[in-house]
């Protein structure tokens, strides 16, 4: 099933309608590690989805899994940044919380899921 992924704040601009992808809030703390330029950052996925019924949320859990296999993938090959003259070092999932609300004619599901990467500079 095709998903529209936005960064940011792309979907106000737009006549969109779930299911869609909100690459979010971004974080990048440089870390002190001596001999490179290491950065902890942190990326928050918003996976909204919208349902008749009160079952729909399963189209995210859906979404997240499809987004977990690139991003943090069991086979532990992390995403190649290397034409951007960068690393990944490790990724991790951290927070995963949903948010679920009810309009007239429907349920919104949103699943939040912040990834965390610890990247050096090339």
């Amino acid at each position: 099933f095709p998903v529209t992924i936005f960064d940011a704040f792309a979907v106000p601009y737009f006549n969109v309608h779930p299911p869609y992808v909100l690459l979010s809030t971004q974080t990048s703390v440089q870390e002190g590690i001596k001999r490179c330029k290491a950065y902890d950052a942190s990326i928050t996925i918003d996976i909204v989805t919208e349902s008749t019924d009160t079952i729909g949320r399963s189209l995210s859990e859906d979404i997240a899994e499809i987004i977990e296999d690139i991003i943090n993938p069991d086979t532990f090959q992390d995403i190649d940044l290397s034409p951007y003259g960068y690393s990944v070092i490790d990724t991790t999932r951290g927070n995963d919380r949903s948010i679920e609300t009810k309009t007239d004619n429907s349920y919104i599901y949103r699943k939040l899921i912040t990834y965390n990467h610890l990247i050096t500079k090339l």
